[in-house]
């Protein structure tokens, strides 16, 4: 049997509201790898 990679997010959405100009902000997404092999994340897209 081959492993494999499952990843469980806490949130997949989140939303900031109404940010100024200028002002920073960030976010945490929480995620677990469920599966049996380790988890590789390549890259992230943002929107």
């Amino acid at each position: 049997a081959f492993g494999h990679q499952q990843i469980k997010f806490a949130e997949t959405v989140h939303d900031f509201g109404l940010v100024k100009e200028g002002q920073s902000v960030t976010h945490v997404f929480r995620f677990q790898n469920l599966g049996d092999e380790p988890l590789n994340i390549p890259r992230v897209k943002t929107s």
